[in-house]
């Protein structure tokens, strides 16, 4: 926009580095870069990343979501099929096995001495400055967007496409709570339980459905919520919450209903909650792909599945194999 000469809306959250009014000395000072991820196709994950300078840290909201999560285009790729046979296989080294492992919550590389980012520095006593610095800077500009991605994307398209803008800033309080919840998986779970606790039990479902997604991201230590988390899965009102309840009982191997599930699957209210709920099962699946769900595309309305690149076709093909 700005190198066609046309004013910038107040709500463009970007800065131009090309066109007229920019000097070498302005471009010079800015050595900030805001980075995000939601969705690839089919695969849903919630990763932001700042970096200033030579250092990038990255914050996964969802660090047990593995990169190397199942997507239909990338796995029509032979190299792709291949790494991930070799992973099974035990055939790759610790830094190859990082595309299929559980991520840290938050990163810090070094990209000068690091660009391919694999030595993580955020446990360095050495980087906790930079760490601690960037992890506001990121913090600062996500409560600022608002970033609606807190929010799940069938929960936006029913609500805030209309007027994404209006919606955040009506929300924004809303926001910032469910960030500030995600947030609780960079503690130490001792400081973190009773805050997860409160919020399982919280009134707002979407504060509870990020507390399920932080009792993930605590894996084995959060089985001391196990019964609240049973009770979500039963009972909650919101589909997601109790898909997310069910995502944390089956990655920690505890037992479960399989009906429970099906019948939540039946229940879906669009395509996009469908997805939602088809990519915990396909990170389940991918971890162990032993693991045999028993469901059929016939839970879902035909629409859904009928085409070769309908999502909830490719997952549920994946799922089914």
């Amino acid at each position: 926009m700005n190198l066609s000469g046309i004013s910038l809306p107040a709500d463009i959250d970007g800065k131009p580095f090309l066109g007229e009014n920019l000097t070498k000395e302005h471009l010079e000072k800015q050595n900030t870069t805001f980075g995000h991820a939601d969705r690839f196709d089919e695969k849903y994950d919630l990763v932001r990343s700042l970096r200033v300078g030579k250092y990038k840290y990255i914050r996964n909201y969802q660090p047990f979501n593995i990169d190397g999560l199942f997507n239909f285009y990338r796995y029509k790729m032979l190299a792709y099929k291949e790494w991930y046979q070799l992973y099974l296989e035990g055939k790759l080294n610790p830094i190859q096995q990082q595309f299929y492992s559980k991520k840290a919550p938050e990163s810090l590389f070094d990209i000068e001495n690091d660009p391919h980012e694999t030595n993580n520095l955020a446990n360095s006593p050495a980087h906790q400055k930079e760490l601690l610095e960037i992890r506001k800077q990121l913090y600062d500009k996500i409560t600022s967007l608002p970033d609606l991605s807190f929010y799940p994307e069938s929960y936006l398209l029913e609500h805030a496409f209309q007027n994404p803008v209006e919606f955040g800033q009506a929300n924004k309080k809303e926001l910032q709570d469910l960030i500030d919840i995600s947030d609780l998986n960079l503690l130490d779970f001792q400081g973190a339980k009773n805050k997860i606790k409160t919020a399982l039990k919280h009134q707002d479902p979407w504060i509870r459905y990020w507390a399920l997604i932080v009792c993930s991201s605590f894996g084995e230590q959060a089985k001391i919520f196990e019964s609240e988390i049973r009770l979500l899965m039963l009972d909650d009102k919101e589909n997601l919450v109790r898909m997310r309840a069910i995502e944390y009982l089956l990655l920690n191997q505890l037992p479960i209903d399989y009906s429970v599930f099906i019948e939540l699957l039946k229940n879906a209210n669009s395509e996009t909650e469908a997805n939602l709920m088809l990519n915990s099962l396909t990170l389940v699946k991918a971890i162990n792909p032993s693991f045999k769900l028993g469901i059929t595309k016939k839970l879902f309305p035909p629409e859904w599945y009928d085409k070769p690149n309908d999502l909830v076709n490719r997952r549920m093909d994946f799922i089914m194999d």
